[in-house]
């Protein structure tokens, strides 16, 4: 691939659960500058896409997976440029890599975000081309035909309108209902409606796709275990600075929501390990409503979700808007939001 050309060509991965081709991960490399989720497009008119993108030297790869080891395109960055494009009405933060030939636009789940990606391509623009990171080997587990037809039945269970409403009337209680309601208004207070709903449709959605991994027994209540210790931390924290120190300007209580930062930094990265061996592609298009297949998308959906909620920066928004609040609307909503916090770790979880 030329110099200053940006690659589109699509690949054949090797990367499947169910029919136990092999899979991988990207190893520690000093070359690597950036890899994560982004939503990602060539030239305008066609659609954005995720793809788990790397730079690593001066190559800019992206895959289908994060655990495919052939990239689905690339971008040979001698002679490009990278720069700040405007939002568009479904994508935000956005950024340009343009070549002489071609222009790869990619969002990024929030400011910070994508700033980062800029300074790794500049970094990048500098560097020679590289051919595909290497990538570690892990053999896939095989499945019986017999575990593929209970997995297809009770993926049809969970499909249907019937099934999808009872699975969330057992796996939604009114403990998890309360918090992500009570989430969901001080987000919108804070910043829009908008991501109001994508963070309660994208939690929902996550905390369904967890479940029905648990119901299959391919994760363990003891995986789940480990994931709710940072979290209880978290809330916790949350309480305790809310019954204490609610009057207090957020900035003198930093340190704490740094902590909170990494509690909950620490349940997004534990979720992300636990359900990457199961990403794997919807193989039949009938099937795409039916099977709740983990897919790329949902894993830069978690990204987005902490990105969004679980940083200091919004925390201390959040609390020094219920600080500054005279109406006491935006203090009941806090109110309901720790009380929820509060019940869940009442809750008592056994193996």
């Amino acid at each position: 691939m030329a110099a200053s050309s940006v690659s589109t060509s699509s690949t054949t991965t090797t990367s499947t659960t169910d029919h136990g081709a092999a899979v991988a991960t990207t190893t520690d490399d000093e070359n690597i500058l950036m890899q994560g989720y982004l939503s990602m497009k060539v030239s305008k008119g066609k659609r954005f896409r995720p793809f788990f993108a790397v730079v690593y030297g001066g190559t800019m790869f992206y895959y289908k997976n994060e655990l495919d080891v052939v990239p689905a395109g690339s971008a040979n960055l001698g002679g490009c440029e990278v720069a700040l494009s405007p939002d568009e009405p479904k994508q935000k933060n956005l950024f340009k890599i343009t070549s002489p030939t071609a222009t790869l636009f990619a969002s990024a789940s929030k400011p910070e975000k994508r700033d980062a990606w800029i300074e790794a391509v500049r970094q990048g623009i500098t560097l020679p081309a590289h051919a595909a990171p290497p990538k570690d080997y892990v053999p896939a587990e095989k499945k019986s035909i017999g575990f593929r037809a209970k997995k297809t039945l009770g993926s049809k269970i969970v499909g249907s309108r019937l099934g999808k409403q009872s699975l969330e009337s057992f796996v939604l209680n009114d403990h998890v209902r309360s918090l992500i309601r009570a989430l969901r208004k001080i987000v919108e207070a804070e910043s829009s409606k908008e991501s109001a709903d994508f963070i309660e449709k994208s939690i929902i959605k996550l905390v369904m796709k967890v479940y029905f991994e648990w119901s299959r027994k391919t994760i363990s209540t003891e995986d789940l275990m480990q994931i709710d210790r940072p979290l209880r931390e978290a809330f916790n924290l949350i309480d305790k600075m809310y019954r204490t120190s609610s009057r207090k300007k957020a900035a003198l209580m930093k340190e704490n929501f740094l902590r909170i930062e990494l509690c909950f930094g620490e349940v997004f990265r534990m979720l992300g390990d636990l359900m990457r061996p199961h990403l794997r592609p919807v193989i039949l298009l009938q099937t795409r409503e039916l099977i709740p297949v983990f897919r790329p998308v949902n894993m830069m959906m978690m990204q987005q979700v902490v990105d969004i909620i679980g940083s200091a920066s919004f925390l201390m928004r959040v609390w020094d808007l219920n600080r500054e609040d005279t109406t006491g609307h935006f203090d009941e909503n806090m109110f309901a939001l720790v009380n929820a916090m509060t019940s869940y770790t009442q809750i008592e979880f056994h193996p």
